[in-house]
């Protein structure tokens, strides 16, 4: 014996905790869904499952699987429509680039996605422009801000307390 250890050819996916063989050899979950699930949270007044992974600087949450780089809302929808064609936009209904429940998202062209934009003022160069918590990337209501502004306490206490840093 070499005293070197051969890789568990089935490991455990760390969701589901079920045992499964590996198609990729970086693979550590045994399904799409296993990948996804612990990286989302249910927000329970818009019904939207938010990706907590990576968000891209539009805002919009992406992942790896078997080592390519996706959409989150593009993977989730034609994981649940194999069929469906992948030229066309995944578009939501909930108009939050982090959701990824399946109920929320349907298919469109580029004109459906422009028409619907528009249909919902969300248009980038012509006002109204998302501001305060209406913007993709808030993490504060304008309430906390409130709140932060007259904690007696340092700022970088008052910001630790609310899960963001004082600059």
């Amino acid at each position: 014996s070499s005293g070197m250890t051969k890789p568990n050819p089935t490991p455990t996916c760390p969701t589901c905790n079920l045992k499964f063989y590996k198609s990729h050899k970086r693979q550590k979950y045994c399904s799409f869904d296993c990948a996804l699930l612990p990286r989302t949270i249910r927000d329970k007044s818009t019904g939207c499952l938010e990706w907590q992974g990576t968000i891209n600087n539009q805002g919009y949450g992406s992942l790896s699987f078997l080592e390519k780089r996706m959409y989150v809302h593009r993977a989730v929808y034609f994981n649940s429509h194999p069929n469906a064609d992948i030229n066309l936009f995944v578009c939501h209904k909930c108009d939050n680039r982090k959701c990824c429940e399946i109920t929320h998202l349907f298919l469109g062209t580029q004109k459906d996605n422009m028409q619907d934009m528009s249909r919902k003022g969300r248009q980038w160069t012509i006002p109204p422009y998302k501001k305060g918590e209406a913007h993709y990337k808030a993490i504060l209501k304008e309430t906390d801000i409130i709140a932060i502004r007259a904690d007696p306490r340092s700022s970088r206490l008052a910001a630790e307390t609310y899960g963001v840093t004082a600059r």
